[in-house]
């Protein structure tokens, strides 16, 4: 242990920066479905070959990620403790108020600067940042032509509801953009279209 690092969690100052990721809540959903369609199955059975081709054996396929927001440590700009460390913000409030908007994610007045050669007591997880909500889902068939032609079409779609993922707003006290969000994580809504013969 150093002396000279005054948040490391043996000063039992509450959780630092070597913690594990605190993310509460965490659910992965996946989901493999053929679609009841086509020769052999529940519906149109027994429709003719071309029009099997286009509406039968097509699969769908989805992944959902719901994920709450991260823990975040809220930084004084200063350093008041003359070491060259990065020191916490003082909590002012028993709870501090998330607002969820990007201009204003937390309510930036529960912090103030510790006084001169003091440690912050703000700790770890007073601020969650912005959950992760997304799915993604596929839809696919393939069909064989003739003896070993076999052609497989594909549609993806990526964060099909097409759901901002915002990343965590700043938490450095003194900044001038202090509690707000500047950027995403990921893209929007994204479509691949994909074909492949084999022969």
């Amino acid at each position: 242990m150093s002396i000279w690092w005054p948040l490391d969690d043996r000063l039992n100052r509450g959780p630092g920066t070597n913690q594990a990721p605190d993310t509460p809540q965490n659910f992965i959903a996946t989901l493999n479905y053929q679609l009841p369609f086509g020769r052999g199955r529940q519906f149109l059975s027994s429709v003719p070959r071309p029009v099997d081709v286009v509406l039968g054996g097509w699969q769908l396929s989805t992944i959902t990620l719901l994920q709450s927001g991260n823990a975040l440590t809220i930084k004084s700009n200063i350093d008041n403790l003359g070491s060259g460390v990065t020191n916490l913000a003082n909590l002012s409030c028993p709870t501090v108020r998330t607002f969820g908007s990007v201009s204003r994610w937390f309510d930036t007045s529960c912090f103030t600067y510790p006084g001169p050669l003091e440690l912050g007591n703000s700790g770890i997880g007073r601020v969650r940042g912005p959950g992760y909500y997304n799915s993604d889902l596929s839809l696919s068939k393939s069909t064989t032509l003739h003896d070993t032609m076999v052609i497989k079409l594909q549609a993806d779609f990526f964060n099909l509801s097409n759901t901002p993922h915002y990343s965590n707003p700043d938490t450095t006290l003194g900044d001038s953009n202090f509690g707000q969000i500047g950027g995403t994580n990921g893209t929007p809504r994204e479509v691949q279209l994909g074909l492949h013969f084999t022969f």
